[in-house]
Order: structure tokens, then sequence, then C-alpha cells
């Protein structure tokens, strides 16, 4: 399978919100990097740190929606255009989402999520 495919495959599991089927796209030793000035920023360390994030994130949130749109991949490289929205209380934010990845065989080895808006990002979870 190449990386379009296994990112198809990992980008419907992340849009159904199936975390644990997600986590067997990451290598053990992975880096994700989640931009902004926010309880969620930070580098992540490996895959159960990265879940970690995920765990953090989603915990925060009343509702997720992830809906990714466009898909680009090479030999090396996979970016992820999607749109999530979520509700916290009485907030709710749309916002374009931009994941790129690196992936060695068919396991993800670094990530970056990059929100064009990111000061509503921040906001949103401040």
């Amino acid at each position: 399978m190449g990386n379009y495919e296994t990112m198809q495959a990992f980008l419907g599991y992340v849009a159904a919100r199936d975390w644990e089927a997600a986590r067997d796209f990451f290598a053990d030793d992975m880096v994700a990097h989640v931009g902004g000035n926010n309880p969620t920023s930070g580098t992540y360390e490996g895959a159960d740190g990265f879940m970690g994030y995920l765990a953090k994130a989603t915990e925060m949130l009343d509702s997720i929606e992830i809906v990714p749109h466009d898909l680009l991949a090479s030999d090396d490289h996979a970016v992820a255009l999607s749109t999530i929205t979520s509700t916290r209380g009485d907030k709710t934010l749309s916002s374009n989402r931009v994941a790129v990845y690196h992936l060695e065989g068919d396991r993800i080895t670094e990530l970056w999520l990059i929100a064009p808006d990111q000061s509503a990002v921040d906001d949103f979870y401040s």
C-alpha cells in the first residue's frame, strides 16, 4: 500500500474519531508538533504521548467533527487538509487545519498540526 492509500485509511479512522485504530498508524517513537499557545500546544514524544494529546484535547470538548477534504502524498510525506468543528460550553469553533506527516513505510514518524487562524484556536482552548 502506498502513502496515499495508507493516509486515506488513517484519515477514515480520524474522521470517525476511532483513535485506537488510528494509533496503529503511528510509529512508537513518533514526534508530533502541535502549534499554538494553549493548553494543548507543544511537542509530544512517542505514539503514547500523542495519544495523551488526543485524550487531553478531546476531553476539553463537548463535541468534535473532523471532515478531511484533501490529501496529497509523496514517497516520504503526506499533507491532509481538514475542517474541524468543535464545541466547548457556549463556544463553537470551525477551523481549517493542515496536517503534515512524515512517513516511513506505513507508519507516521513525525506530524505537524497547523491552523491558519491559530489565534482563534488558542482563544477557543484557553
